[in-house]
């Protein structure tokens, strides 16, 4: 795809417009263009209450209605490869703006490449954690259980931090707070900015590891291209 002007269709699991997440995960894809749309869309509220996570289905944090809001990931997982596979066509790449693990989405029907963040995410750090104690930063206290088993499955040492990106969250207090239990950090939501990165990397003093940036470089690899900021 070098050489020319890419199209990256970017599918939210919430409302569409998200620009405070495309505006940094596009730094890494000078040039390119995007179409957007959202899972969400065209559902009044009373839909999406019918979506809410419930018994064991796992909780996602997202945008709509300008608030936040909870899904669950099976119950939008039909909307999601539906939005999917019609962005695919208008598309050189498809990016999901979620990083959570999708397991019901199963193998998705994509003509192009279709980057699943959450995968991407856990394969990352399951290849660089070793022997670290792994801290992880979760949007909603609901998630902090599925951290624990999956890391735990994995025979990672693992704390969890509960950390809302979309509140007046301290992420300095919480880097801070990453120091006294663990050696790297994962901030596991798509939802989270390079500028909270920073401040956890910087009070923690630990590798931070940051799925929106993860995401956009697996992108940048993919598109090849490549900004010499990033």
């Amino acid at each position: 795809m070098e050489g020319k002007q890419p199209v990256i269709a970017a599918v939210t699991i919430g409302q569409s417009p998200r620009p405070d997440i495309l505006s940094e995960i596009a730094l890494f894809a000078p040039g390119a263009t995007w179409i957007e749309t959202g899972v969400l869309d065209g559902l009044d509220e009373e839909a999406v209450a019918v979506l809410a996570p419930a018994g064991t289905d796992t909780t996602l944090v997202t945008r709509a209605f300008g608030r936040t809001v909870l899904v669950g990931e099976h119950a939008i997982s039909g909307r999601v490869r539906l939005a999917i596979r019609d962005a695919a066509p208008k598309a050189d790449v498809v990016i999901l703006l979620c990083s959570g693990p999708f397991e019901a989405l199963g193998s998705v029907a994509s003509m192009v490449p279709t980057i699943i963040p959450g995968r991407v995410f856990d394969a990352v750090l399951m290849a660089v954690a070793g022997q670290s104690r792994l801290v992880v930063m979760v949007p909603h206290e609901g998630q902090a259980e599925a951290q624990r088993r999956k890391w735990n499955a994995a025979g990672i040492p693992v704390s969890v931090l509960c950390a809302p990106p979309y509140a007046d969250t301290d992420f300095a207090a919480l880097g801070r707070r990453a120091a006294e239990c663990g050696d790297l950090v994962a901030m596991d939501c798509i939802g989270y900015s390079l500028a909270q990165r920073t401040a956890v990397a910087a009070a923690s003093g630990l590798p931070t590891v940051l799925a929106r940036s993860v995401a956009g470089r697996v992108l940048a690899e993919i598109l090849g291209l490549h900004s010499p900021r990033l």
